[in-house]
């Protein structure tokens, strides 16, 4: 039996003969923002499409998800802004021609008719770029194959650094597990190193485990009102555990605060048990992409640079890029920076999410020239933005979704010289985690809206 999940955005499963819950998302990452519950699925020419609740009557909001392997997932279909209160795409009604046809229901429990267009797949090159990252974890206690860093409570039946699992190879997993547990008890494992979390600094704890259990949380601090996110294992069809790769959402606090990681677990309905390996740790401050680091090691920025053009009075710079993190994952504070138009010696216009105010901005030599609607943002996302100068002013356009947004900008410095094109920001210090996927460059022409939409359209279509 298929299933949905609250909170988290996952698909799982649930065997009725033994009562066994599991999920079949290898990547689990949350979504606190106004994004419920998974309410539906259904398989169409082997795609599969996810429908979810939202209460976010006031920004354009993910409601549908498509995969391919129930894994790896895609936005395809979104609410607009000002669509009202808990809206839920929960029943597929049929498709006609390339649309797909939903039933909607309102918070007042009338009925509305939603449509989201079928998804093609193709493959395509991108260009990935991620930016630095330390693992604040002592290499140690990244690894997780130490068991004297770790303290579990209440004593487990097994507490072992077990050669038999390992996630990297040569290295052991830590192994816990505890039997005939109370329907209500908790096995809690706590690392017993502390670490300093900065004011104002969101952070997120990384691992991959694998074990059976009813389900886990994982929280960062000590602090009492963290709010605590469940996850789920993976199994195989035969019920064998699987590797689960699991990201928690960023959480930070106005003052400075105790990092202190611990992952709790519950006891499956079969016989229970609690199991769980622990292969690999990471706790980061955000933004956190990437491949993993070992604990007390940084990996630095990667970015590219397009050079050698000319900006004239006018130009178009479209592009469309995949946001490897989403809205929960980067917090609010700072900046999550896309690009950068340089020209030295006259000036710069940076592009980027200002995660305080859920916008995509752009500004030039520090100053803000044009900022989209608010918006929610999922990992994965796949955003088509437009750069135009002309008459003194930068324009942007911006799809993520349901249409397009255009941005007439104010009257900035006009970037005119030779110039380049820079992933991230203009210091090259910071760039969002992401993916570029096309790149065009119309130099002495400003596209009119009615072409950049176009343009979309086309990206969108493959074509």
């Amino acid at each position: 039996m298929r299933l949905g999940s609250d909170l988290n955005q996952r698909v799982g499963w649930l065997d009725p003969n033994t009562w066994r819950v599991g999920t079949f998302m290898e990547r689990q990452f949350t979504n606190r923002g106004p994004q419920y519950e998974v309410w539906d699925l259904t398989q169409l020419d082997d795609l599969w499409y996810a429908t979810l609740a939202s209460s976010a009557p006031n920004r354009e909001t993910p409601m549908v998800l498509v995969s391919t392997d129930l894994n790896r997932w895609a936005v395809c279909g979104w609410l607009a802004p000002g669509q009202g209160m808990y809206q839920t795409v929960g029943y597929y009604a049929g498709r006609l021609g390339d649309w797909l046809h939903y039933i909607v229901a309102t918070d007042t429990w009338g009925l509305r008719h939603g449509r989201v267009r079928a998804v093609k797949v193709a493959e395509v090159n991108g260009v990935c770029v991620s930016p630095p990252k330390t693992n604040l974890l002592s290499e140690s206690e990244s690894w997780c194959s130490t068991v004297s860093d770790w303290r579990v409570e209440p004593t487990p039946d097994v507490l072992e650094a077990d050669q038999n699992s390992q996630f990297f190879s040569g290295r052991p997993s830590l192994h816990v597990q505890k039997s005939d547990m109370e329907d209500d008890e908790v096995v809690t494992l706590r690392l017993l190193g502390d670490y300093d979390g900065s004011a104002g600094t969101p952070y997120r704890l990384h691992v991959w485990v694998r074990g059976q259990a009813k389900k886990l949380a994982l929280k960062i601090t000590a602090e009492a009102n963290e709010v605590i996110t469940d996850f789920s294992l993976r199994a195989d069809a035969d019920g064998k555990p699987l590797w689960t790769e699991i990201w928690t959402p960023a959480v930070s606090y106005p003052v400075p605060v105790v990092l202190r990681p611990r992952i709790r677990i519950w006891a499956n309905d079969v016989d229970r048990t609690a199991e769980l390996r622990l292969g690999a740790a990471e706790l980061s401050a955000v933004p956190v992409e990437g491949e993993w680091v070992p604990g007390g090691s940084s990996s630095p920025i990667e970015h590219f640079d397009c050079e050698g053009l000319m900006l004239g009075s006018t130009w178009t710079h479209v592009f469309s890029t995949v946001l490897l993190s989403g809205t929960d994952d980067l917090g609010n504070t700072g900046r999550s920076y896309i690009r950068t138009y340089d020209v030295p010696l006259v000036g710069q216009a940076e592009l980027y999410f200002e995660c305080s105010e859920k916008q995509f901005k752009l500004s030039v030599n520090g100053l803000q020239v044009a900022a989209s609607a608010p918006r929610t943002l999922l990992a994965g996302t796949r955003v088509y933005f437009a750069v135009r100068q002309e008459q003194g002013a930068l324009h942007l356009s911006i799809s993520d979704g349901h249409g397009v947004e255009h941005i007439a900008g104010s009257v900035s410095p006009t970037l005119l010289g030779h110039g380049s094109i820079r992933s991230g920001n203009g210091a090259a210090t910071e760039v969002a985690a992401q993916v570029y996927l096309e790149d065009r460059w119309y130099a002495d022409c400003a596209l009119s809206d009615n072409e950049v939409e176009a343009l979309f359209l086309q990206a969108k279509l493959g074509q």
